[in-house]
């Protein structure tokens, strides 16, 4: 491999790896935000909800409970269901059409000392950040709401193609900078073997066209200076 292609192919694995490095961290930092906001929004709302509809199961008013069910769930787009379950796992009042899903029937477990319980479920094919709460301690059953991720994700989506885009402008210039960089090095480097190709077939009359500071620069003074010392020893031998 040329020297001009390791330099692109070097440019061009460094930007891939940083533009797929900050995406891994995006995304990473897309699910501690979306727990974040949950236990921000999410719990609160239903710690309330579960309040509210303990005191109307004590006072066995059904009818505003199911009031309470159907405007908890007209709270916020981000909600997609609101549900009352008792502590045998039986649905009381809830928002869904038809029949509950059976995975919000089951009884939640609360650990790490917290009274509520937060997971990731999908439901009818949709991610959902489920939020249970006990009811009196669980004596009058549990409280459910569910949160979608469809608007964060939304976001996340349009985050990760505007950091598509900037990588994919990010590694043309950088494919741009590498050639001309490139260029800056291996033209002086082509031009040497050139000179010291000439040399060797006993042309010490040879310019090198190269007053560089750097490494090449010293390079090319040296092959300077082997040509002057080769001229010099010539004519002494003749």
């Amino acid at each position: 491999m040329s020297l001009k292609m390791r330099v692109l192919s070097i440019t061009m694995s460094a930007i891939i790896l940083i533009g797929i490095g900050t995406m891994v961290f995006v995304w990473f930092s897309f699910k501690n935000l979306l727990k974040t906001d949950i236990e921000r929004v999410g719990v609160p709302v239903t710690r309330v909800f579960s309040k509210q509809a303990g005191q109307l199961i004590i006072a066995e008013d059904m009818i505003s409970l199911n009031g309470l069910v159907n405007d908890t769930k007209q709270l916020s787009d981000d909600i997609i269901y609101a549900i009352i379950i008792d502590r045998e796992g039986n649905p009381i009042a809830h928002t869904f059409l038809s029949d509950v899903p059976s995975k919000l029937l089951s009884i939640p477990s609360f650990t790490g000392g917290k009274n509520y319980n937060a997971q990731s479920l999908s439901i009818h094919g949709i991610n959902i950040q489920d939020v249970s709460f006990p009811i009196r301690d669980g004596t009058l059953g549990y409280a459910r709401i569910g949160y979608t991720e469809k608007y964060l994700t939304v976001y996340f989506r349009g985050l990760l193609l505007r950091m598509f885009i900037i990588v994919a402008i990010i590694l043309i210039v950088g494919i741009i900078a590498s050639i001309f960089t490139a260029r800056s090095i291996t033209n002086p480097i082509k031009h040497l073997i050139d000179v010291t190709n000439r040399i060797s077939m006993g042309e010490v009359d040879v310019t090198v066209d190269i007053s560089s500071k750097d490494e090449i620069g010293q390079l090319a003074e040296s092959i300077r200076r082997m040509a002057a010392s080769i001229k010099i020893a010539i004519k002494r031998l003749t």
